[in-house]
């Protein structure tokens, strides 16, 4: 069993979650959850050669982090924390984009670039080799004007996109490379769909949505003496005001209170109730929140308009773990990290 994903840090790999979490039932719905982990941490391990092979340079996960909300749909997204890092000759991390308005401009695109170790067809044929395609054309962005979603997946959160075809069995994990720079991804593979002997269009799971996890895993994973990615540290001021990203280590001021607005995707700084709240605001729990932002927090999977139901050729791409690395060092070939559940003797099990 094996999946995908994109390193995104020395020693932090960005993947899904099913591939590490049991899922509740067998179907192809927004009504299945995640349930506990398939195994312990120290059980997976990821690579960076171009193929799935037992070797010597298979790196241990340490832990990992996983969105305290269990829904599929929207919370399909895992980060590795490694045992050892990728030295730059091995690997060069990826930059995720955390910031909607970039995430929305690289889908406006139109088209983005998909590396990953999966198959070649539905039937399992070539999986275990890093592929690639630079001309996966973008389908549906719930709520975006030219983007509707009128395609044959009935079950997609409003934080997700669809990409055409090209995902296939496997590539869970893969990550959505920009159009213009191979080293910046904007998106996860969740979930892909299979009609006939086609793979056909593939949901990911937006990075910007997650920007609270993802940063904040990075900068607690860096090692003590080194400087941690430019993007994670930029995410998280030091002194954060309303609006802005905190956590225990970067409180807000004795005004504001951290809290999440988002069914606990994220934590963001909000104005205390007794400091005065602003017009269109209304006083919830002690501090001031926006309507539209109470309207959004049910903290549950939420479908997107236009979408009618699954059908049964729709079905998940389900995999185990092997992380693949998005690097701009090759022109022609990206750079990517295989994982795989692996015996104490390092040797890849095969699906």
């Amino acid at each position: 069993m094996r999946c995908s994903g994109t390193l995104i840090s020395p020693n932090v790999v960005l993947t899904v979650r099913h591939c590490v979490a049991q899922l509740s039932i067998d179907a192809a719905s927004c009504g299945n959850t995640f349930g506990e982990a398939k195994g312990a941490p120290g059980e997976f391990w990821v690579d960076a050669t171009p193929w799935v092979a037992p070797g010597l340079t298979w790196k241990k996960v340490a832990s990992w982090e996983l969105p305290i909300p269990r829904e599929i749909c929207g919370n399909d997204i895992a980060l590795l924390v490694l045992a050892t890092p990728f030295a730059e000759s091995e690997a060069v991390p990826a930059r995720p984009l955390l910031d909607t308005a970039l995430v929305l401009d690289a889908a406006r695109r139109r088209r983005f670039g998909f590396a990953a170790f999966g198959a070649t067809s539905p039937a399992g044929e070539g999986v275990g080799t890093r592929r690639s395609r630079l001309d996966v054309p973008v389908k549906c962005i719930p709520g975006e004007p030219g983007f509707e979603c009128d395609s044959a997946f009935g079950y997609i959160d409003a934080r997700e996109f669809t990409g055409g075809a090209g995902p296939c069995g496997g590539d869970s994990g893969g990550g959505a490379m920009t159009d213009d720079d191979r080293g910046t991804i904007f998106g996860v593979l969740s979930r892909g769909g299979v009609k006939g002997d086609a793979c056909t269009e593939g949901v990911f799971e937006r990075t910007d949505y997650w920007r609270w996890l993802i940063a904040r895993t990075v900068l607690r994973a860096t090692p003590t003496g080194t400087t941690p990615p430019a993007w994670a540290s930029a995410a998280f001021p030091e002194r954060p005001g309303v609006g802005e990203l905190c956590d225990e280590t970067h409180a807000c001021a004795a005004d504001a209170r951290c809290v999440s607005l988002d069914g606990h995707r994220s934590f963001v700084c909000a104005r205390r109730c007794s400091a005065g709240c602003s017009a269109g605001e209304r006083c919830d729990s002690e501090v001031c929140v926006a309507h539209p932002a109470l309207l959004a927090n049910d903290g549950g999977c939420r479908t997107a308009p236009h979408l009618g139901r699954a059908t049964p050729k729709t079905v998940l791409i389900i995999g185990l773990i092997a992380a693949l690395l998005t690097c701009a060092r090759r022109r022609s070939c990206h750079r990517g990290v295989t994982a795989s559940r692996q015996s104490s003797s390092r040797s890849a099990r095969r699906p």
